[in-house]
């Protein structure tokens, strides 16, 4: 159809002005947040995060971006050191941004404006794909509004807004596919395809995402195509074993496992009765973890039980509205939804065993659990839970939300900024420079906790973003250092100034590079 015949129609008319809508909502939703903190969208500075996450994120982008990969080890411990180590993730989540920064550079605000756009342009694209009534595009408009993990997300260095924008195209496929009649077949033949290539890309990314193969597999079933449900079958193990080889290539191993793999092992060896009562007593200690997290964030408004209040809620929802006979052309969508919540629920309960981690996996589900609920049919069944999630967000709103408990928006810092900007001058004064080999040579030890008179004390990281582009960031423990310390691999220590590692570099007469605040670095060799 030509542009000038699909502007003809009124229809297309208002699907374009929802559409345009939906684009700018997320830049509206964030430059409000900001007047409302009294600072400008455009003061964000990456380096004010507190999420340290964000300096592996940054640093590694930088250095695919200006380096096709990283030339120092990205890792923990100086573990499972390779030249195409993305420390504990798969590279495949820094590529939206590395792509992103292809068009728009990569410097201290490129990642959060990326993240506002890529996932404005995949909300749009929902809203095309859906072409929502006014009053659904009300309601999904206003509880995103309300629901401030949503911006505050968007605005972070975190890969989850990317993720929740791949999720809500796949959820407007699916819903297109599953309600719209008088479908071409190469409409159709082309939305299984995407939805196949979306769950695969997220099954790579996270391996519980492999629950998104259900929709496509299970409709193309549905319809008896069999041998293109069988392929979808295939395509699901292949990517499931295909994120277990970028794991096994391209991670580096955590301090410790991230997933605590021992009840799966006590039932594997036949040990049944210990393995339940062992997931018994985990489960238990995790009920009271969680349900502290969610006490919380009715004291607090924003932390990471606010996920799980909203999880369980839309959980509950999204169970009951699916067996109304009016909902049954979304039943598939469901079902898929209602097993991924279980299955990443029970993986946070039984493997991960952090709640407060596990807060930050189920914020995708949150976002995408919203729009589920309001494309459900009209009706007091399904008004009723939308007004008690916008309940639910303005009460978490009142107890202070809109300022976070947990990680806040990096917001310009002019200490930190200082303090970047010291290690920039000190970094070229000393030579600090990439080299031209791939390894040690362009790798720096960062010893994130040390000792000072027997009490903890935390090494200031900012300085680390000043690093030339492409060196690698191994982040160890005080202990690994002391105990390793004639074994060392890595040529330069970045820890805190008087701490014990320090006082060993002292010892050993190593070269000091510089010091500011209370960080030093050190050269080896």
């Amino acid at each position: 159809m030509k542009i000038k015949e699909f502007f003809k129609e009124k229809k297309n008319k208002n699907l374009f002005v929802k559409c345009l809508i939906a684009l700018l909502f997320p830049f509206v939703l964030c430059l409000l947040y900001c007047l409302i903190r009294g600072i400008s969208l455009f003061d964000i500075y990456v380096p004010a995060s507190k999420n340290n996450d964000s300096l592996y994120y940054f640093k590694l982008v930088e250095a695919v971006r200006y380096n096709l990969y990283p030339r120092g080890y990205f890792g923990f411990n100086e573990s499972h050191a390779a030249n195409l180590t993305f420390a504990a993730w798969s590279p495949l989540m820094l590529l939206p941004w590395a792509v992103g920064s292809l068009i728009f550079g990569w410097g201290f605000k490129s990642a959060v404006f990326i993240n506002i756009l890529l996932f404005a342009i995949a909300f749009a694209i929902f809203v095309f794909l859906i072409d929502p009534e006014i009053e659904k595009m009300l309601f999904i408009t206003i509880l995103y509004a309300l629901f401030p993990s949503f911006f505050i997300h968007l605005m972070c260095v975190l890969p989850e807004a990317v993720t929740a924008g791949l999720a809500l195209i796949f959820l407007g496929l699916s819903y297109r596919i599953l309600t719209e009649k008088n479908k071409s077949k190469k409409y159709e033949a082309a939305s299984f395809v995407f939805l196949i290539l979306i769950s695969a890309f997220l099954t790579l990314l996270r391996p519980y995402m492999v629950v998104f193969f259900i929709v496509p597999v299970a409709i193309l079933f549905k319809k008896k195509k069999v041998v293109f449900a069988l392929l979808g079958v295939i395509l699901t193990f292949a990517s499931l074993a295909g994120y277990f080889i970028i794991a096994k290539f391209f991670t580096a191993e955590y301090f410790t496992p991230l997933f605590d793999l021992n009840i799966i092992k006590l039932f594997l060896h036949g040990k049944f009765t210990e393995g339940f009562y062992t997931a018994l007593y985990v489960f238990r200690d995790m009920k009271k973890e969680i349900f502290a997290q969610i006490a919380d964030a009715f004291s607090y408004g924003l932390t990471s039980g606010t996920h799980y209040v909203l999880l369980i809620f839309e959980f509950v929802t999204v169970l009951i509205l699916s067996f109304f006979k009016k909902n049954r052309q979304l039943r598939i969508i469901s079902i898929t939804y209602l097993i991924a919540v279980v299955g990443v629920l029970g993986a946070i309960v039984l493997l991960l065993q952090k709640a407060n981690e596990g807060g930050r996996h189920i914020w995708v589900f949150c976002i995408l659990g919203i729009a589920l609920i309001v494309l459900f049919k009209e009706g007091h069944e399904s008004n009723v839970p939308k007004l008690i999630i916008a309940a639910l967000f303005v009460t978490f709103i009142i107890r202070g939300a809109s300022v976070p408990s947990d990680y806040d928006v990096p917001f310009d810092d002019r200490n930190i900024k200082e303090n970047v900007s010291a290690w920039e001058d000190i970094f070229e004064k000393e030579n600090v420079s990439l080299s031209d080999n791939t390894g040690y040579e362009n790798t720096v030890i960062w010893v994130f906790i040390d000792y000072v008179d027997g009490k903890q004390v935390v090494t200031e990281f900012n300085g680390l973003y000043a690093l030339p582009k492409g060196f690698g960031i191994n982040c160890c423990s005080p202990d690994y250092v002391l105990d390793c310390f004639d074994s060392l691999q890595s040529k330069y220590i970045f820890t805190y100034d008087g701490a014990l590692v320090s006082e060993k570099c002292e010892e050993a007469d190593y070269r000091m590079i510089g010091r500011y605040g209370k960080s030093v670095m050190y050269e080896r060799y």
